[in-house]
């Protein structure tokens, strides 16, 4: 496991091999981070769980390189992202845009790192269906773009689209909060089955399934 002293050593002096970004999910402000929860106010965490009616499922500290973008996805989770440090820019697509996104199955990986610093790509077992692309390249869909600076935190919605890019050494925190899976999934589901490209794929893996099911029965 990489120190944190090393980290910020490499994203200062960053190699063109390798793109840092702590951005581990599991709630890593409480298992890995710690330290800082002291520094951080309790008010937002404490906000949300009055506002979404539950604790917090997961909270995460996020630090990186500016040439960290993720790519376009959604979560499941009622999220409330503060910027710590620097600046994160979030490209939106609200959830209806499902109907015209335009997906693809992309097989599994896993980033590992060797004993000399290197890294290698190694296969995993099945395949992810992920938006293909970027909100700038969809010409159907609309997007927003929000800006959040240091001491700003934003509420981004369960089920919305968004990619995300930052300034260089950008520190936030985030609270995710189980959603609802009320009449808007049913919604978004609807939607999602309106999406020729999505149809598509899902009747590929429901294919495979059922042969795969028959097979072994």
């Amino acid at each position: 496991m990489m120190k944190m002293g090393e980290f910020i050593d490499k994203i200062e002096k960053p190699s063109k091999d390798e793109v840092l970004y702590i951005q581990k999910q599991n709630s890593n402000l409480e298992s890995e981070f710690s330290e800082l929860e002291d520094d951080i106010s309790p008010k937002l965490q404490k906000w949300g769980q009055q506002i979404f009616g539950t604790p917090p499922d997961a909270c995460n500290f996020w630090m990186g390189d500016a040439r960290a973008i993720t790519s376009t996805h959604k979560d499941h989770y009622e999220n409330l992202y503060c910027v710590i440090r620097g600046y994160k820019t979030f490209t939106l697509c609200a959830p209806y845009s499902c109907m015209r996104i335009p997906h693809r199955s992309c097989k599994n990986f896993a980033h590992n790192r060797n004993e000399d610093g290197t890294w290698t790509l190694e296969p995993m077992e099945g395949e992810t269906i992920w938006a293909s692309g970027s909100p700038l390249e969809w010409s159907t869909v609309k997007s927003i773009k929000v800006i959040v600076k240091q001491g700003d935190v934003l509420y981004l919605p369960s089920l919305w689209f968004h990619q995300v890019e930052q300034s260089h050494q950008c520190i936030a925190v985030n609270y995710w909060f189980d959603m609802r899976f009320d009449l808007k999934y049913c919604y978004f589901k609807m939607a999602e089955s309106l999406n020729p490209s999505l149809r598509s794929l899902l009747k590929g893996y429901q294919a495979e399934e059922e042969e795969e099911s028959s097979t072994h029965s």
